[in-house]
């Protein structure tokens, strides 16, 4: 098993499942990169406990307005950038069971 490198890492490679928050390799990966990602969630254990929690927390504090979106884009690029990739802004209250 070998992690990808993070200079070669291209757009779609890792995308975040929502809900869930759990890191997975994007649709329509090669066989060879999609499992190349794979290894590297698991060597890195991107989907462990902790760092589900930490996502999902995050995501939750901007659902409930207590963190702003800017400020998940500047201190997480990642989460920032699959919930617009998702299209999901506005439905993370959904998602994340915020009563509003």
């Amino acid at each position: 098993m070998s992690v990808v490198d993070p200079f070669l890492v291209e757009e779609g490679w890792f995308v975040l499942s929502c809900p869930s928050c759990l890191i997975e390799p994007g649709d329509g990966l090669d066989g060879d990169v999609s499992r190349w990602v794979q290894d590297s969630i698991d060597v890195l254990d991107l989907n462990s406990h902790d760092l589900v929690d930490e996502r999902s927390k995050w995501l939750v504090d901007v659902a409930e307005g207590i963190v702003p979106f800017e400020h998940l884009t500047r201190k997480y690029p990642f989460l920032a950038h699959e919930v617009t990739r998702q299209g999901i802004e506005d439905e993370l209250a959904t998602l994340f069971s915020v009563p509003r």
